[in-house]
């Protein structure tokens, strides 16, 4: 297992797996909405692209590709 790393509203947040990460962001997305849904969606984006180092930004690219996978 690696640990990556994901960066959201400016917090750098540490998780011992990819899918530790997916399982938190995942619950996340669904329990909210709006902007707040949108940063976990890019970075649900970017650990589904194989990234070790996600961060909310770059949201309206990033939310394309999530919808294509």
């Amino acid at each position: 297992m690696s640990k990556v790393v994901c960066i959201c509203y400016g917090q750098e947040q540490v998780f011992k797996s990819r899918k530790a990460a997916i399982n938190f962001y995942s619950e996340a997305m669904f329990a909210t909405e709006g902007s707040e849904q949108e940063r976990y969606c890019n970075i649900l984006a970017g650990l589904y692209r194989g990234e070790t180092r996600c961060s909310d930004e770059s949201i309206s690219r990033n939310i394309i590709e999530f919808n294509q996978l």
